[in-house]
């Protein structure tokens, strides 16, 4: 998951701005091989947010906040903000990275999203099928979430 996170890594533009791409600005079609240099675009610059679409058509804003050990992902849904707090577990020549969803308005971690534990041949199977995040396992571990009666808790 941290390596799918990376690409929240933001770059700032003067006066404090940020560029955000919609997508549009990064593609390049094979009719625009013809322009002098003088009309390209420039490349597309990293952005710290990335909108995510659900099934139920909500659009969540998910923004990059802080750097190594503090980096945290913060969004809000249904005016509620949340966020997804990055945890790495050292123990000796091993590292675990796991990812804590907390309700910011009480602390409470809801949901956690741990890697699942791979044998060394099985990590290198995957690195060599060119997965970048690894099997992991989602829960929700906040009561009132999964008591709340509506079908799209996982989303």
């Amino acid at each position: 998951m941290s390596s799918a996170f990376a690409s929240f890594r933001g770059k700032q533009e003067p006066g404090g701005l940020k560029r955000s791409d919609s997508g549009y600005e990064s593609m390049v079609g094979e009719d625009e091989d013809h322009m002098d240099a003088g009309n390209q675009k420039p490349a597309p610059q990293a952005s710290s947010k990335v909108t995510l679409e659900f099934s139920n058509y909500a659009h969540v804003d998910v923004k990059r906040r802080g750097a190594k050990a503090s980096k945290r992902y913060d969004f809000n849904y249904w005016g509620t903000n949340y966020f997804w707090k990055r945890m790495v577990k050292k123990g000796g020549e091993s590292r675990e990275v796991s990812y804590h969803l907390v309700n910011e308005s009480t602390t409470n971690i809801v949901a956690h999203i741990v890697p699942e534990p791979m044998t060394p041949a099985q990590a290198e199977e995957e690195r060599a099928k060119g997965g970048w995040v690894p099997p992991c396992s989602l829960w929700i571990s906040d009561e009132k979430i999964l008591n709340a009666g509506t079908t799209d808790v996982a989303e």
